[in-house]
């Protein structure tokens, strides 16, 4: 005989899988070996897949609340021939909704910190490449300041990518000197100064004044 206790479980399930209250095959029961039969994952399951995506577009549309919800999802469940569900489920499904939504932010930052740590890498090969052409360059060589200019310009570009740009001195690979010169020093003043210049401001042409 059925006891209270084992007819309120039949009737809701079990909590990872409530609202899938369909029965044998279409419930998406299997069996493994050894471990007899259980309710197909969620994420298996097309009929709650369907439904959880039902309501992140409702809730895109402006649906405040499980019970706005249940009306529309019922609806969708009585389209693909399988039983209502109930106030709670719609609850289980946002649980479902918010851990889908995590999942996608996750990989989200995952590719987008790929993407960015490839751009990175580029540009220390750049000023990799940049610091050998300015060591091989003659002391007198005119472009040893282009070097520098680009050294610095992706030191700057480095910075902005990882979060690390701020109001001081930058880090730099070399101390380097020529005769009295500090290269290290100039370098880490191009790169103060570049940090430190005004964004531009767009003035009008003295044509466009004068008519003013």
């Amino acid at each position: 005989m059925a006891t209270a206790k084992s007819l309120t479980t039949a009737a809701s399930g079990t909590p990872a899988n409530r609202g899938n209250r369909r029965t044998g095959p279409a419930r998406g029961q299997h069996t493994h070996p050894g471990r007899g039969k259980g309710a197909l994952p969620w994420r298996k399951d097309v009929v709650i897949v369907e439904r959880v995506n039902l309501i992140r577009t409702l809730k895109a549309q402006g649906y405040a609340s499980a019970a706005m919800m249940l009306g529309p999802v019922n609806e969708l469940m009585r389209r693909r021939g399988v039983p209502e569900i109930i106030v709670d489920t719609v609850y289980d499904d946002f649980a479902r909704l918010k851990e889908l939504q995590a999942e996608e932010r996750a990989m989200a930052a995952k590719i987008e910190g790929e993407a960015k740590q490839e751009h990175i890498d580029s540009l220390q090969e750049v000023k990799r490449q940049a610091w050998r052409a300015f060591h091989s360059a003659s002391t007198s060589s005119l472009n040893r300041g282009s070097y520098l200019n680009t050294i610095a310009s992706t030191e700057e570009k480095i910075a902005k990518l990882d979060g690390t740009l701020a109001p001081q001195k930058l880090e730099v690979e070399a101390s380097i000197r020529n005769g009295e010169r500090d290269i290290d020093a100039e370098l880490e003043q191009l790169i103060e100064a570049r940090m430190a210049r005004p964004r531009l401001v767009v003035e009008s042409s003295p044509e466009v004044e004068a008519t003013g």
